[in-house]
């Protein structure tokens, strides 16, 4: 078993908090860590009388802060559920104690630049060298389109050539903030190499979507440099539905054969949240808490500063599949168009 120190106090950490719940026999003992006026908000009260579980105040974007209250509790992993520009702050501490680390989304600027895991990914010989590891991206997308990209790879391809991203989410079709609004904005997709940005970009068999660009993208196309068009689309449809939905298409060669796979998965699990994004906070906490697992059980340990698509994927989705994850994997070796349709 082990100590785990979990940042942040909204939504996504009170639901990481919860989910760890169900593993006892992993976690021996929880520190949640936020700014003192947030420690004790409304949405973190209903874990603070679980098990296991501390609460202390911290200013996150202090370093010698957290440095102290890592030595303090002396957690195996630390896991940065709150705002991503926090993200080095929190990798700066976790390399001063040599203590591991997990976040859900990469890195954002404060000047507002557009987002990277190109900062963070500078980390890589640092942990490397003080033996720790840092998993970036382990929530819904990116998370768990990344692990079933690899999952992809290592079982029904040689060579990846094209992905698309389809994302259902909820959340995106409620008020959304500036920041968030802003994100949703930005429509670069990878081509034959090079970003490309087409606001014009229609998919081939669903008008019900435009192009967005989403973070995953950047560490897949370097992860799989095989891959010649890679894009993310968002549904435009309305839906009560409070589950988060996901559909990746997967194209590319197996035994020098081309062939297409699409993989459509999404939480199943009841979820009693009013709230849509509170509702889609409850899930991402799900594969967050399975990469924490991952990682205390020792299949994703490598020292280094790794996304999820670099780890093995076949002890993490079962995981998924425990708490509620429901899947289909469908193989089509007729669909196999493979092209950048840029003007």
């Amino acid at each position: 078993m082990g100590r785990v120190l979990v940042i942040g106090s909204g939504s996504t950490a009170t639901s990481v908090v919860q989910v760890m719940q169900q593993y006892p026999q992993v976690f021996s003992s929880i520190v949640v860590a936020d700014e003192a006026q947030y420690i004790d908000g409304k949405l973190l009260r209903p874990v603070t009388t679980m098990d296991k579980v501390i609460t202390v105040p911290v200013d996150p974007t202090n370093s010698s802060q957290l440095i102290d209250l890592i030595y303090t509790f002396r957690p195996q992993l630390v896991i940065n559920a709150t705002f991503s520009n926090y993200s080095l702050h929190i990798m700066d501490a976790c390399l001063e104690t040599e203590v591991s680390y997990l976040d859900i989304a990469n890195y954002r600027h404060t000047d507002k630049e557009r987002v990277s895991y190109r900062w963070q990914w500078s980390y890589q010989n640092r942990f490397k060298e003080a033996g720790i590891t840092a998993i970036l991206g382990c929530g819904i997308d990116p998370g768990i389109t990344g692990v079933f990209a690899a999952h992809a790879a290592k079982h029904h391809f040689d060579e990846i050539q094209h992905l698309d991203i389809i994302n259902y989410d909820a959340s995106y079709n409620y008020p959304r903030s500036e920041e968030q609004q802003e994100s949703t904005n930005d429509r670069r997709f990878w081509c034959d190499g090079d970003w490309q940005d087409d606001r014009e970009q229609q998919h081939a068999d669903r008008t019900t979507t435009k192009l967005v660009y989403n973070e995953e993208l950047e560490s897949l196309v370097k992860n799989f440099p095989t891959i010649k068009e890679a894009r993310c689309w968002q549904s435009t449809e309305q839906t009560e539905s409070k589950a988060a939905l996901v559909e990746c298409t997967i194209k590319g060669k197996k035994k020098q054969e081309q062939q297409s796979v699409r993989i459509q998965f999404g939480f199943q699990t009841a979820c009693d949240y009013q709230d849509p994004l509170q509702s889609i906070s409850h899930y991402i906490g799900i594969p967050v808490v399975v990469g924490a697992v991952m990682f205390m059980q020792g299949n994703w340990n490598e020292p280094g500063v790794y996304n999820v698509e670099e780890f093995d994927p076949d002890p993490f989705i079962p995981e998924l599949e425990n708490m509620g994850l429901s899947w289909q994997l469908t193989v089509n070796k007729q669909d196999t168009t493979v092209a950048c349709n840029v003007q």
